[in-house]
């Protein structure tokens, strides 16, 4: 038995080393690529430099730092677009990221827009992810501590309430997270003054436009239309393909 669980212990170290040098193989990746973008970038070639940048995505697509400046060397390159794409691709993978917030900001102000929705913003200090981890823990630990409550009364005291509040307060972070995203957008105009129309038809009038850069809610598909709304407010019809979803 001993035998067997020292070759387990084996292989689980052993798997944890590979995935530290993976993980470092894939930090040095996104170092060298991002000082030969900035090479590029310091000479007037940002779409040179977002090119380099996007192939390393294609293998290391879990660094924000990489998307960051993916989205810098897109804006520069005169795509706000997809530079406000990858600046919220790098968001959600570090949404405590000073830089990243700073930049999706100036660009919102730049094409009119406001951000995302007042509970995304709320509970976007972190994943969706975390939120969920945090409010299993505090699960676990109100089972824990409710279990010692029924076995030793005497012992528990007021732990318990303590833990339910810390419970129901992570627990309704995640919801209000996972509410908070559903009702922010969850796409990017990519394309210049794109033309809104009333109907998903190729002849349906036009209602208004929509600058590159806008985030938008895809309210419902219909073919190769989405209707959409911009900031809360339905704004019409737009293609599928002038857009990049999250």
């Amino acid at each position: 038995m001993n035998g067997f669980l020292g070759t387990i212990g084996r292989i689980g170290f052993g798997l944890g080393l590979v995935c530290l040098l993976i993980a470092g193989g894939k930090r040095a990746q996104a170092a060298a690529t991002i000082d030969e973008a900035g090479k590029l970038f310091a000479i007037g070639r940002p779409a040179e430099a977002a090119s380099a940048l996007e192939r390393t995505l294609r293998t290391n697509a879990l660094s924000a730092d990489l998307w960051f400046n993916l989205g810098q060397a897109r804006l520069q390159a005169g795509e706000p677009g997809r530079a406000m794409a990858a600046f919220r691709r790098g968001h959600q993978l570090s949404p405590r990221d000073g830089g990243i917030r700073a930049a999706m900001e100036q660009l919102r102000q730049k094409v009119g827009t406001s951000g995302p929705h007042p509970l995304a913003m709320l509970t976007g200090w972190l994943r969706d992810e975390e939120w969920a981890v945090l409010g299993l823990l505090a699960t676990a630990g109100f089972g824990g501590v409710l279990a010692r409550r029924l076995i030793r009364p005497e012992a528990a005291g007021s732990r318990w309430l303590v833990v339910a509040a810390v419970q129901i307060f992570l627990v309704a972070g995640w919801g209000a997270a996972w509410l908070g995203r559903g009702l922010s957008a969850n796409a990017v105009v990519v394309q210049r003054d794109l033309s809104v129309v009333q109907a998903p038809v190729p002849e349906a009038r036009s209602i208004g436009t929509l600058a590159e850069g806008v985030e938008v809610r895809v309210l419902r598909q219909h073919g190769a239309w989405a209707e959409v709304e911009v900031d809360g407010r339905r704004a019409g019809w737009i293609p599928r393909s002038a857009m990049t979803p999250d």
